[in-house]
């Protein structure tokens, strides 16, 4: 489900790449994507990152 339908599940694959993206050493991606999942309602908070 992709986030722009559901923010509270589709946010997981989001965070997932955003994993993804760290564990190869493109921060800056990872960091863009963690910026459009904290843009919208979810599970994930600052607090919880």
């Amino acid at each position: 489900m992709p986030l722009s339908r559901d923010a509270m599940n589709g946010s997981h694959r989001l965070i997932d790449l955003a994993e993804i993206y760290s564990m190869v050493g493109e921060l800056d991606a990872a960091i863009e994507v963690l910026e459009e999942v904290l843009s919208v309602p979810s599970w994930m908070t600052v607090q919880r990152l």
